[in-house]
């Protein structure tokens, strides 16, 4: 009889999400016979993952909350494993448990580790999942080192296994790429690419203050596109371009997700899903990248 894994993928929408998402495609295309795998999903966010799992229970808590405790537990109710992507983890479960903790962002960072969600959720759940798995996966020996030390749990219990790259990220022909984002972005020449939220502890300040020296020296003209859709951080962004003397005006791309403003030097276009819907445009057309999840620039 074929051993049940129970995957946690509701989070459909961010980096977690590509992360579950790509994990569930590639065993459902390995198609193996020693286990089959149920996933648990939130109601809007469904169909996706109905295209590669057959088996799908919806749970549609909020994360994070008193109630996803007990709908968790149920949902994995008779498996044999249950992986969560992230440290929220059902703590009545006795059962075998995998997590993945890709950082401590959320109790290291300054901008996090003194707000309240830190100290009375983020910092007592990442202790207690740590403790309660039976292993931890991470994205980096740096992450391992962290979570050994501050959830102190020994190091044979934390896998390291490195982000995979998906065979969107191809390069083609560079001058019909480049042709391309002209046309669609307005973007001349060869371009820093970022891909992430706008959060601050991504340290997107930084890098252009960073980029502004480098142009006030003269030593190189930087151009930067940031992929990313953030409401809430990007009046910040805004407002370190004007303070580093940086102009702001609005643009438009060609398609209706691809709206962007332009910050004289630096430009934001919004995208969705991880980023990998925009950047996956902007890869393809043979342009560099650095960072990750979705859209904006700078110039």
């Amino acid at each position: 009889m074929a051993a049940e894994v129970v995957i946690d993928a509701r989070f459909v929408k961010t980096g977690l999400g590509r992360y579950t998402y790509n994990l569930l495609a590639g065993l459902a295309a390995r198609q193996n016979p020693d286990f089959a795998i149920r996933a648990i999903v939130q109601r809007g966010s469904a169909d996706p993952i109905a295209s590669i799992c057959g088996r799908l229970v919806v749970v549609d808590t909020p994360i994070y909350s008193l109630s996803e405790q007990i709908a968790i537990l149920r949902a994995a109710s008779g498996c044999d494993l249950l992986h969560v992507p992230h440290y929220n983890v059902p703590l009545l479960y006795r059962g075998r448990l995998l997590i993945s903790i890709s950082d401590l962002v959320h109790i290291m960072e300054p901008q996090v580790r003194r707000t309240a969600a830190s100290w009375c959720y983020a910092r007592p759940m990442l202790n207690l999942a740590a403790r309660k798995a039976r292993h931890v996966i991470t994205v980096s020996e740096y992450s391992k080192q962290q979570i050994v030390e501050h959830l102190r749990i020994t190091p044979a219990k934390v896998s390291v296994i490195y982000n995979g790259v998906g065979p969107q990220f191809r390069v083609q022909d560079r001058q019909e790429c480049a042709r391309r984002v002209s046309q669609s972005l307005d973007v001349q020449g060869p371009f820093l690419l970022y891909v992430g939220n706008l959060k601050p502890h991504k340290n997107l300040g930084r890098l252009l203050q960073a980029l502004t020296l480098l142009r006030q020296r003269r030593l190189v003209d930087p151009k930067m596109l940031v992929v990313g859709e953030d409401a809430k951080w990007k009046s910040g962004l805004v407002e370190e371009c004007a303070r580093l003397g940086v102009l702001a005006r609005s643009l438009r791309g060609r398609r209706p997700c691809d709206p962007a403003f332009h910050l004289g030097g630096v430009r934001i276009a919004r995208g969705g899903g991880y980023g990998l819907r925009n950047s996956r445009r902007v890869l393809k057309r043979g342009l560099a990248a650095g960072g990750r999840r979705r859209c904006s620039r700078v110039f």
